[in-house]
């Protein structure tokens, strides 16, 4: 079995990890609510249903509010 791997950012880490997923089962088995968090792939924002593929590019980045 050839395991691919896809590079990942977060948290101002790189990070490579196993793949094909779905964003939201990446930002689960990160442990990260969807909420809080947005997912750009290749420069473009992207929904939780998307599916990287092994040479996209992903970043995950923290959403702030405040009041």
């Amino acid at each position: 079995m050839i395991s691919i791997l896809m590079p990942l950012e977060f948290d101002g880490k790189k990070m490579d990890i196993e793949k094909p997923l779905r964003i939201r089962q990446l930002l689960k088995k990160l442990s990260l609510n969807p909420e809080d968090y947005i997912v750009v792939v290749n420069d473009t924002l992207v929904t939780d249903d998307e599916i990287v593929k092994n040479e996209d590019n992903v970043k995950i980045i923290r959403v702030v509010s405040g009041g």
